[in-house]
């Protein structure tokens, strides 16, 4: 451990930390019905010089919301109210 740690401070390195995600209701058209499936929601922003500008949102059914694990991505759509 101490090892690594040292090595760390001497390279480039990114520092992730897995947080809780909130489960909602999303819904899906199946049959040419409209269903409300409850999914976990990942949102990650992308953010240049401080900015928003755009994100990713993935939905699965479990909490590790990645493609390989079965999750997909989806469309993120910003409304301004009139």
């Amino acid at each position: 451990w101490e090892q690594t740690i040292a090595q760390a401070f001497t390279r480039d390195f990114v520092v992730q930390e897995r947080v809780p995600v909130k489960k909602v209701a999303i819904p899906r058209f199946v049959d040419d019905d409209v269903r409300s499936d409850e999914m976990f929601v990942d949102f990650n922003p992308f953010m240049f010089q401080n900015r928003m500008e755009g994100g990713l949102v993935r939905l699965s059914a479990s909490s590790l919301c990645n493609v390989s694990s079965g999750g997909g991505q989806t469309a993120l759509l910003v409304l301004d109210h009139m």
